[in-house]
């Protein structure tokens, strides 16, 4: 049987999957901030900062 990927290079793209997956859920309500999808979303990760808001 011929082995393509080693372990390691299976966990990496794993990884590389999930932090994509997670940039696109936490992106796109920033970037439609305004679309009914998006506010639940934006409530449930905690609201948007704009800035360096220090309250």
């Amino acid at each position: 049987m011929i082995q393509k990927f080693t372990l390691y290079q299976r966990l990496l793209h794993v990884a590389m999957f999930a932090t994509f997956i997670w940039q696109v859920i936490t992106g796109y309500p920033l970037k439609f901030y305004d679309t009914a999808w998006a506010k639940p979303l934006i409530e449930i990760l905690g609201g948007i900062s704009w800035g360096n808001d220090n309250s």
